[in-house]
Formats: structure tokens, sequence, C-alpha cells
């Protein structure tokens, strides 16, 4: 079966009748109003008024609008504030997924209760927090056993700030202090300092010496230089050593998915999405290339060789290459049920007003078994 069936879905934000509502009070023949604020390219303005709707006012600022977009989140007062006429561009809370580590935290909560059908997504671990289990981790494996991590911000995107690396050496540990926040450390720890209450719980380094010397010793021998330095909080995560190749390029898909109700649950899915692609022929041999590791837009447009052929439509690819391993019915349904168990982590937790929609990225791996892994979830604003 063709994969890009199962992408049947268009968006088609309906709106309802306005009944003197925000931009037909005053004309009902009036176009409908868009209000586009920060955080959102230049052409989405351009994508609105291409539809019929004419930009809000700002300096009149009275507050008749239809449709607000905004890039980044809005505050609780803007969800108040607006009627039920009027649509916005985000959910509250959807950024427990859109978060690296907040889409951690879910993940493992639903298969703690739910077991293995929750096992999509590679094993991760949130830095500086989980720091001791993670060394502990690797500690525990045969050196030969040992697999290559990605590092990334928990709130970052376009592939800033990411580092592939082998040994945690590469992972500045050393300012290391009992003001680090942590999840590890119980609340009822008598070591607990009662200063930090309103930001978390502090921990002290567990690592034992010999594991210190050890890690210490790593870098001196290789002399490795730190990577990361936490001032912000990271995810590490398993890096998927044999993905799904193209004509030997790296690719990962890009899903769109459109969330109009979290409850009861109303999920569409874009008939059409991405195929990303590395720019340099995937090699292990070389972790510090980025072109030949990261299917990044942003990143592979200033590939040596070019961005020509990095990002191609979903639909194109899969009727261009019918024979690719893309092109399989089970995988698609494997993807559609990410989609659905990831969507489901978060629906209760949503304060749905009826006046929010949202447009979310899934970032699906596909390995060389055809299985697809969950990467990350984005709110897509640069489209």
């Amino acid at each position: 079966m063709d994969g890009s069936r199962l992408l049947r879905c268009r968006f088609h934000l309906r709106m309802p009748a306005l009944g003197g509502g925000a931009a037909a009070e005053e004309d009902a023949d009036d176009a409908l109003v868009v209000r586009v604020g920060e955080g959102s390219p230049p052409l989405m303005l351009e994508v609105w008024e291409g539809k019929g709707y004419r930009e809000y006012d700002e300096e009149k600022a009275d507050g008749k609008w239809d449709v607000y977009w905004k890039g980044c989140r809005f505050c609780a007062s803007e969800y108040k504030q607006a009627t039920p006429q009027q649509r916005i561009n985000h959910f509250q809370k959807t950024s427990e997924i859109t978060k690296k580590d907040a889409l951690l935290r879910n993940l493992r909560r639903m298969k703690a209760i739910h077991g293995a059908v929750y096992a999509f997504s590679p094993e991760t671990y949130i830095l500086p927090t989980e720091w001791t289990t993670l060394v502990r981790r690797v500690e525990s494996m045969p050196v030969a056993e040992r697999p290559i991590w990605i590092l990334k911000p928990t709130d970052s995107s376009q592939g800033r700030k990411i580092f592939i690396i082998r040994d945690l050496a590469e992972i500045s540990y050393g300012h290391f202090s009992a003001s680090m926040l942590s999840d590890e450390r119980p609340a009822s720890d008598p070591d607990r300092d009662p200063k930090l209450d309103d930001k978390g719980r502090a921990i002290a380094m567990e690592l034992d010496m010999s594991t210190t010397l050890k890690m210490l010793k790593s870098r001196l021998n290789k002399t490795v230089t730190p990577c990361v330095k936490f001032t912000e909080m990271h995810v590490v995560q398993r890096y998927i050593e044999r993905p799904l190749c193209f004509r030997g390029f790296k690719l990962d898909l890009r899903i769109y998915v459109l969330l109009l109700s979290a409850q009861p649950l109303r999920v569409y899915w874009f008939c059409d999405g991405l195929v990303r692609f590395a720019t340099q022929t995937y090699n292990l041999a070389n972790l510090d290339n980025s072109y030949a590791h990261l299917t990044n837009c942003s990143i592979n447009k200033h590939s040596s060789v070019g961005a020509a052929g990095c990002k191609w439509s979903m639909r194109r690819f899969l009727s261009e290459h019918p024979d690719h391993p893309l092109n399989s019915a089970l995988l698609w349904t494997r993807i559609r049920a990410i989609v659905n168990l990831t969507m489901l982590s978060i629906a209760p937790s949503i304060t749905d007003n009826g006046g929010c929609f949202e447009l979310l990225g899934f970032d699906v791996m596909i390995d060389e078994q055809s299985k697809p892994w969950l990467l990350e979830v984005n709110c897509p604003d640069g489209l």
C-alpha cells in the first residue's frame, strides 16, 4: 500500500458564524481579522491575507480579531481575554510535549502505566539532573557495547547546540554542586537545603571517587574538550546508529499534526509532510560532521555541497520511490500509533476553552529494521 494514502487529512480552520463577534461587529461583510504576533515568520501574514483575512490594527488595539497566531506561547491572561468566537493557535500545556525534558517525563510516566506500547522513544536522560544515573548506566555496560549519544538543549530548535559524542568525558561535569537542581534526591533528604524549596531539590555530587577518576583519566588521555556546560537544561539521547538511509544519506520525517480539541481528543494529520536528508554520506567514523548526521534544513543549507534536495515533500518522495521502505502500510500504522499515544499522554492536562487549535511537528527517525522512533515534538513556528 502506498504510504502516502495513510496521510489523507488536509487542514481547514473552520470559523464559526460570528453573529456580532470580533471582526464582523460593525459590518457583517468585513473580512475576518488575523492578528500575527511575535515569533511568527513574515510569510505568515501573507498566507492569511491570501485567504482573505485582513491584518489586525495593533495601534487601534480594540481586541477585535478572529484569529491570533503567535510563534511563541500565550500568557494566561490572553486566554482569559479571548472570546468564544476567537481562535488562538496554541493550547495551554502542549509544552509538555514540545519541550524535550517534559516529553521524556510524560512518556516515562505513560510507559510505567501502560508498558511496552510506549517504548517508541530512544533511551534518554535529562542533564544535569540525571547525570549520575547516566554515568552509572554507561559504567555498567561493557566498553565495546557503550552507545553513541546525542545531546540537545531542552528548549531549542533548528539543530542549534547539538553534539554527538562517544565518551561522557566530552561533557563538562566539574561544576556540579549542591546548588544544582535534581529529581534524583527525595524531598525528605536531611541534606536538602531549605533555601532552595522554591526552586526544586538540591543535590550533592554522588559519583564515587573511582568513577570520577576514570572519567578524568579518559579526558586526559584523549585530550577531550568538553562540548557541553550546563548553563541550560539538556537531554542526552541514545543515538540511532543504524538509521534508514536513502542512497547512503541519512533521513528523517517531519509529520504535521493539527490538534483541534483535547477533550475529546481530536487530531488530524496533514495529507503531506517532509522527508529531510543529510547532505553528506552517513558515516559513524566522523561524528563531528553535522552534514552527515543532522537532517535539519537550517544546518544543511550551509553544507559545502549545497542544500539542494535536502528537503522533499513526503508525497513526492513516496510517489517517486514506491519500492523504498517508507512505502509500508505497517510502518505508517506504527507512526500513527506513536502520534496518538503521545497526544494521549497530555490530553487530560490540557485546558481547552473551545477556541484553541495548534499545529505540531513530530520528528520521527526510522532505523534500518523499519522501526519508527519519536525524536521530539516541535511547535513549528518557522514552518
